[in-house]
């Protein structure tokens, strides 16, 4: 594996996980956090700009499609590139889009579950493959 692949794992695995936990002990937190961010005009462009920024980068550096690591590390440069142009281009559509998921408790433990296999995968191969 290359370690443009084994650094980017080492970054996104620990924070995936993080959020991942942070969806089954405080739910109702992160809940609030994205319904205020959708309320905050600012919030949104600064998010979206940044988040635009950051996955140009890092898709310019790791669009491998290789290895599974490889994949899910290239998928997430490209989700966040759709997230973030669409926290700038639709602002409306994505406030009622998170209000929609925040109102289904299985979409929230589904993305729970999800994140926390992704996380913890990808800090195991950064941490403790190799």
């Amino acid at each position: 594996m290359e370690s443009t692949t084994m650094f980017l794992a080492s970054l996104w695995g620990p924070a995936i996980l993080a959020v991942g936990v942070g969806f089954f002990v405080s739910r109702e937190h992160y809940l609030r956090i994205y319904r205020d961010i959708q309320r905050e005009p600012f919030a949104l462009l600064v998010f979206g700009m940044a988040g635009i920024a950051a996955a140009i980068a890092q898709i310019s550096v790791h669009n491998v499609w290789n290895t599974l690591p490889e994949m899910i590390i290239s998928f997430l440069g490209w989700a966040m590139l759709l997230k973030s142009l669409t926290f700038m281009v639709m602002p409306n559509f994505t406030d009622k889009l998170s209000d929609s998921m925040a109102s289904k408790s299985t979409l929230i433990t589904i993305a729970g579950l999800v994140m926390l296999v992704a996380g913890g995968y990808l800090t195991w191969i950064a941490y403790f493959v190799n």
